[in-house]
């Protein structure tokens, strides 16, 4: 009986061994690194939340220590400069396909994204930034997604808007830059041209979509706004870049209150709003009044809306900015 038992260990103990030492599989479909030691899920998370032994894991799983150690777009670009366009990888055992060539992300996120549909992002890190099943950027849950994106972001960005556009556009650069000062760094007598960039685009977001006319908020609260953004921007790449495992409770209560801040502040706009011929605001507000949708998801529609504009605006005027640097800047410094 005991040498029954002593056998059926030892053969469950090299099972074990040989399946942590497996090469890897021939199902590979794309180039990428081999990984040779393949340890269960449990184990990879017992090393990554005990301290004393997080470096093991550069030995037994260097792709997902490279991840942990830099950033997803550095990571991505080593990986498809080393192996192409299309690299498969094992990232903390969950098979994952990094694709750098344009074309195939077009097919994927354009042509063929209806097979696509699920948002990428870890349910505790989009519960802590307040988007799991809110909102349209990291929202998993189809149905909602759908009729949030349709009834209020679609409808929203037509023709009228895009003409507005233009004309708030421009109001809003002449009344920012006519308080330059509002910008400049007193210690370094420099001009914080990216704090500009974002409150030029907060005006016209605001402007467009919550019906805040240009001037209407002091520069007090836009800048106060515009920081809670900025760090909420910084929880973000927190809790969605960052292995849940490796959260620290001193950092997680940091970025938590950044979130909550946002919150904080988008809930006074909503506050302040008196409804008038923005559509965006109206439709939200309608489909709160007749139970279309919750309080909570018209404040994250907002949310979202006040940092895509600003995110994707700033983007683009930083790059322009460069480009036309030598012609503008004496431009900005006159204050015209």
């Amino acid at each position: 009986m005991v040498s029954l038992i002593v056998s059926t260990v030892l053969c469950l103990i090299i099972v074990f061994v040989l399946k942590c030492f497996r090469w890897q599989q021939s199902s590979r479909r794309f180039p990428g690194p081999t990984q040779s030691l393949h340890l269960p899920t449990f184990l990879l998370r017992l090393i990554m939340k005990t301290s004393y032994v997080k470096n093991l894991l550069y030995l037994i799983d260097p792709v997902s220590a490279r991840f942990i150690t830099t950033t997803v777009p550095l990571v991505a670009q080593y990986y498809t400069e080393k192996y192409g366009d299309i690299v498969q990888i094992s990232m903390f055992n969950q098979p994952t396909i990094i694709i750098s060539n344009p074309d195939f992300a077009d097919h994927i996120l354009r042509r063929n994204g209806r097979n696509y549909t699920l948002r990428f992002g870890e349910t505790q890190g989009l519960t802590h930034i307040g988007m799991k099943d809110k909102g349209i950027i990291w929202n998993t849950n189809v149905s909602r997604w759908k009729y949030q994106r349709t009834h209020f972001f679609q409808k929203s960005l037509n023709s009228k808007m895009l003409e507005d556009a233009k004309n708030i556009s421009a109001e809003a650069t002449s009344y920012i830059l006519s308080s330059m000062k509002q910008f400049e760094n007193n210690n370094i007598n420099k001009t914080d041209m990216l704090d500009l960039l974002r409150t030029i685009t907060f005006t016209v977001t605001c402007a467009l979509f919550l019906d805040y006319p240009v001037g209407s908020l002091t520069f007090g609260e836009t800048k106060n706004c515009v920081k809670a953004i900025v760090q909420y921007f910084k929880a973000w790449e927190y809790f969605l870049l960052k292995p849940c495992q490796l959260y620290e409770t001193k950092q997680v209560e940091e970025h938590c209150q950044a979130v909550e801040n946002l919150n904080k502040h988008v809930d006074q706009l909503i506050n302040n709003i008196t409804p008038g011929n923005c559509q965006f605001i109206n439709l939200l507000l309608q489909a709160v009044e007749s139970n279309d949708i919750t309080k909570d998801e018209m404040r994250q529609c907002i949310l979202e809306m006040l940092i895509a504009g600003n995110f994707e605006n700033r983007e683009k005027c930083t790059f322009r900015f460069s480009r036309e640097r030598e012609e503008m800047e004496p431009r900005f410094l006159q204050g015209r």
